[in-house]
């Protein structure tokens, strides 16, 4: 059977979307702007997500951050690999 007239067929490709293991930002409080944290969001465990925590750290020791924030939601856990 035909495709109805006036109605196109279409294909999708499903693809991964990469995304980065773990990415991180210095945010400054709200009501205090010379105060400030390090975000630091692991989307997954790897070796590189390990490296970019170092380097939050390590900025986060530069810039003398009051705290870190550590976002671990829906994490999976592990890559496979």
């Amino acid at each position: 059977m035909g495709t109805p007239k006036g109605v196109e067929r279409l294909e999708l490709e499903r693809r991964t979307i990469p995304q980065p293991s773990a990415v991180f930002a210095t945010l400054p409080f709200p009501h205090a702007p010379s105060r400030a944290v390090q975000y630091v969001r692991i989307n997954y465990f790897s070796s590189e997500a390990s490296q970019i925590v170092l380097q939050a750290i390590t900025q986060g020791e530069v810039l003398d951050v009051d705290g870190y924030v550590l976002d671990l939601r829906n994490n999976p856990g592990a890559s496979a690999g």
